[in-house]
């Protein structure tokens, strides 16, 4: 899976930079159909992005602050979730480019912060408490 092949991080941040080059694209498109189009990459790529944060909050944690964490991730992301909407119909009001502006921005910021996690966890066992260093899965010796 591209999961695995380019980690949690650098596909989360692939992710983000194509959500917001496709946001950037949509402010000069004419077409219907290219409309269409770049709303469906945006779409999967946000889906695409969910799922891989969903993938490496679990593995980031301990097993003793695994579902704290997740939790913690989750009722973030709902906030954002719920003010997105808002803000966006807002913008969308006073300017279209400038809401599609603001949405690739706060994408981008996703980017480099993606990007800048502190590791990546493709690859490494789950540990089981703060004290246990995670410890690189050596696949050629599992075959």
């Amino acid at each position: 899976l591209l999961i695995d092949r380019l980690g949690r991080r650098r596909l989360q941040s692939l992710q983000y930079f194509i959500l917001a080059l496709c946001m950037l694209l949509l402010i000069a498109c004419v077409g219907r159909a290219v409309e269409t189009a770049l709303l469906a990459v945006c779409r999967a790529m946000i889906i695409g992005a969910f799922q891989v944060l969903y993938v490496y909050t679990p593995e980031f944690y301990p097993t003793a602050l695994r579902a704290s964490g997740l939790g913690l991730a989750a009722s973030v992301s709902r906030l954002g979730a719920m003010t997105a909407p808002t803000v966006a119909q807002f913008l969308a009001q006073q300017s279209v480019t400038m809401a599609l502006t603001a949405n690739a921005g706060v994408s981008l910021i996703a980017c480099v912060a993606a990007a800048l996690l502190p590791f990546e966890t493709a690859g490494r066992l789950l540990r089981e408490s703060l004290d246990v260093p995670m410890k690189v899965i050596d696949h050629k010796a599992l075959k």
